[in-house]
């Protein structure tokens, strides 16, 4: 099973659990289910990481002595985000 699959199985238990339940304040999601919702936590947090550093990196014109070397290293914080190191 896919990410989107495995999201959208999610979903429909809570929808499920809602609709038979009502609002209710706890529904039980078998581990591996929280496992990887705690995975693509860790994944937003890390991406959010990335781009925020990437962002607020300074700009920099064609023909500057240090493009290339911020470019690689925009480049390399993006690959460690995907890859899950930091």
């Amino acid at each position: 099973m896919n990410d989107k699959e495995l999201l959208q199985k999610i979903k429909n238990v809570r929808t499920a659990v809602k609709e038979i339940y009502g609002n209710v304040n706890t529904i039980t999601y078998p581990i591996y289910m929280v496992d990887w919702l705690i995975e693509q936590a860790k994944k937003a947090e890390r991406y959010e990481k990335a781009l925020r550093e990437i962002a607020n990196e300074q700009e920099v014109g064609e023909g500057d002595f240090n493009a290339d070397d911020v470019a690689n290293n925009l480049i390399a914080t993006a690959k460690e985000a995907l890859e899950g190191t930091e």
